[in-house]
């Protein structure tokens, strides 16, 4: 007689033992759950990178967020004169999120009416960020030219004290204290 697993009787592959589910094809079942859980796992970032506003013609505000970063919808964006948000900085992207999402149908963008509000909180951050961004670059541009002037002063020392060495050296010696070179007759 063959061996038989216990779980090989016609109960288990019914399903009546384990909960109501057969155990193999728990297993499998875990298996291939496993398998779809890790694609949808992918890394996405927390924020979308292209933020586009603008006023249409009856002075509405239309907005639409898109989560890649591609040419054909920056195009379309400034082909209709729309405000592009590129990859802006997280305080921009947190209010920015709450546009919906936009699509290019045809070479060109659909963009959905946002309230006036929205639209004005957006830019409003939007300018302070850049006004941030500034003072930061200034702040870090004065710090570099500091650390630059620094460096100048030091070789400009470094060479002043290589000067006065050589005028210490370049001095003439007297002639009594030197021993003479020629041969005396013995």
């Amino acid at each position: 007689m063959a061996f038989r697993h216990p779980l090989d009787t016609a109960e288990a592959v019914k399903g009546k033992m384990y909960g109501g589910t057969p155990y193999r094809s728990t297993i499998l079942s875990c298996f291939y759950e496993h398998k779809m859980r890790s694609k949808t796992q992918v890394k996405r970032s927390q924020f979308d990178e292209l933020y586009v506003l603008r006023l249409n013609s009856a002075g509405r505000a239309c907005g639409a967020r898109f989560a890649r970063l591609e040419d054909n919808v920056v195009s379309a964006a400034l082909d209709i004169k729309c405000r592009t948000l590129l990859l802006p900085p997280s305080t921009v992207c947190v209010i920015g999120m709450e546009l919906p999402e936009g699509r290019l149908y045809r070479g060109r963008l659909v963009m959905p009416r946002i309230q006036r509000g929205l639209y004005n909180r957006i830019l409003r951050a939007a300018r302070i960020a850049a006004r941030q961004e500034r003072t930061r670059a200034k702040a870090a541009a004065l710090n570099q030219s500091a650390y630059i002037k620094a460096l100048i002063a030091e070789a400009n020392s470094a060479i002043a004290e290589g000067r006065k060495m050589r005028r210490v050296r370049r001095q003439p010696l007297m002639l009594s204290n030197r021993p003479s070179r020629t041969r005396r007759a013995s």
